[in-house]
């Protein structure tokens, strides 16, 4: 039978679990409506428009493969605080991005740090809720459906009156902000250890 964590621990997990999932869907859903602010201020033909478009399931697909490994390798909370820093610098370079190709890698990078978070949110639930798994998966998920949701209402807005780069910047704020309880839990685990 599973060992249940602490109640430290499982409020510590639960905003941590809440945060990653606020950022699994801001990098796709906040960059579509923007475009026509980018395409002002960056030359973007359809094509290289319908190829960030393609990165999506590309992005996903890598982060399948490499969350596992990942996770083996430095552990889960480890694992949680690198796709958060992968998910806060795609979204800094997609900010700083002049070109095509920055945009993109920023994207791309932005994408497999989100994808991770998908495989690993349901890890994070088994370890830290094995008593409340339905209820904890779908409100984490209900997270998601929000960060798929807000990003599209908030950049346009926000594109509006302060630029592009801000309303895609702006999202790297939110994941740095998750990164915060998973070095607590980093913390905590060592010195359970």
């Amino acid at each position: 039978m599973t060992k249940i964590k602490p109640l430290h621990g499982r409020f510590l997990a639960l905003a941590g679990l809440l945060l990653v999932a606020l950022n699994l869907r801001t990098a796709v859903s906040s960059l579509s409506p923007i475009i026509p602010f980018i395409r002002e201020d960056i030359e973007l033909s359809t094509l290289s428009v319908s190829l960030v478009g393609m990165l999506p399931p590309l992005g996903f697909a890598l982060s399948g493969l490499l969350a596992p490994m990942l996770t083996r390798k430095i552990g889960l909370e480890a694992a949680l605080v690198s796709l958060l820093a992968l998910v806060v610098v795609g979204n800094i370079v997609r900010a700083l991005s002049g070109d095509w190709s920055l945009l993109s890698t920023g994207t791309f990078v932005a994408l497999v740090g989100m994808g991770m978070g998908n495989v690993l949110l349901p890890v994070v639930v088994r370890k830290y809720f094995p008593d409340r798994i339905g209820p904890m998966t779908a409100l984490y998920l209900t997270i998601v459906s929000l960060s798929a949701l807000t990003p599209p209402l908030i950049a346009v807005p926000v594109a509006a009156e302060f630029g592009w780069r801000i309303a895609l910047g702006q999202w790297a704020l939110v994941g740095a902000i998750a990164i915060a309880p998973w070095i607590f839990a980093l913390r905590s685990n060592k010195v359970e250890e």
